[in-house]
């Protein structure tokens, strides 16, 4: 990144805040992330955390929002993601906008799709000093998205928390299934349909709506609602399960993937552009909108212990890619070159 045009600072640590949302219940992902790359940060970078005022939603705690982005200072400022309207309130500051996906987008039509495409991507975008995103595939969306604005946006893919490690665990009679997310894009309905005339057990992390409890009942399958969970709590239902199930519809990289492949438990998982680049070799792959594709991966990693070991091992070294170190030092170089 050619900056000749900023003043470097004239500190010998690099000041650096994230700006991160507001914390709401239910919504960590990010927060996790960055708590993880905090801590593997060279030590000559200092970071601050500021959670936004004001949760994001209507118009006036957005203002608000961005009146207290207007005070802010240091070296770098990164919006680690979900606010990115808030980079014209940095203007004259160097700032780092990481974007996670483009979900936000893809229901939008018309004038409101306009309107937030603006001032959520496009002016975000060209404001900002340096822009991240997750994965190649997110990188790409936003070249058809946005053109050759998105030629300074680059690719630091996330990273897995070390406190997931190698957790090995026998193969019971009776298999526990993992799946995490209840949203629409996770997918669970057409997973857990599939699963009808297995014997699983399936622990389904995040809250079910009246409808998704409704449903499989119905279909008499064995689910135990895990709610919403801490770290911990998370971590732990990763090591009890045997399998883990994340065939979403849309992601924009699929941090669950690479954690089950790092606790050692085979993975089924989406064909989708993201989570190929994402999984590597290392995952059951199926079509996530076809209910017999996903039912044949299911019965293959359950009666195939061949199949699952193999799975393991490649998961296992698929996973070594996106370490905590790698990531933060990616993220190091972009604030010293833009500092």
């Amino acid at each position: 990144m050619q900056l000749s045009h900023l003043p470097t600072t004239s500190s010998a640590r690099l000041r650096v805040i994230h700006l991160t949302r507001k914390p709401q219940e239910g919504f960590h992902s990010f927060e996790r992330l960055f708590h993880d790359i905090r801590a593997a940060l060279p030590a000559d970078i200092e970071v601050r955390v500021v959670h936004s005022w004001f949760h994001s939603r209507g118009l006036i705690p957005r203002l608000l929002n961005c009146l207290q982005a207007l005070f802010l200072r240091a070296d770098v400022i990164h919006i680690t993601g979900d606010i990115h309207y808030l980079v014209p309130a940095l203007l004259g500051r160097r700032s780092v906008l990481t974007i996670h996906d483009l979900a936000p987008l893809r229901p939008k039509t018309g004038l409101a799709r306009k309107v937030f495409r603006a001032l959520w991507y496009v002016l975000p975008v060209r404001l900002a000093t340096a822009v991240t995103t997750i994965s190649k595939s997110i990188q790409s969306e936003l070249q058809e998205e946005l053109g050759n604005l998105a030629d300074k946006v680059i690719t630091v893919p996330n990273c897995i928390s070390n406190d997931f490690s190698f957790t090995p665990k026998e193969w019971p009679e009776r298999p526990s299934v993992l799946m995490i997310g209840t949203q629409p894009q996770k997918n669970i309905e057409r997973m857990c349909a599939a699963l009808v005339g297995f014997s699983v057990d399936v622990q389904i992390i995040g809250q079910l709506s009246e409808g998704q409890r409704e449903r499989f009942e119905q279909q008499e399958l064995s689910f135990n609602e895990l709610g919403r969970l801490s770290d911990a709590e998370v971590l732990q239902a990763y090591r009890e399960s045997d399998l883990v199930a994340f065939a979403s519809t849309y992601e924009g990289f699929g941090l669950p993937v690479l954690e089950a492949q790092v606790t050692g438990r085979p993975v089924l998982t989406s064909h989708t552009s993201t989570l190929r680049e994402i999984a590597g070799e290392g995952a059951c792959f199926v079509d996530p909108l076809e209910v017999d594709s996903i039912r044949e991966g299911f019965r293959r990693l359950l009666k195939n212990q061949d199949y699952r070991t193999e799975l393991i091992d490649l998961g296992l070294e698929n996973a070594k890619r996106y370490s905590a170190d790698a990531t933060a030092q990616a993220y190091a170089t972009v604030y010293r070159d833009i500092a």
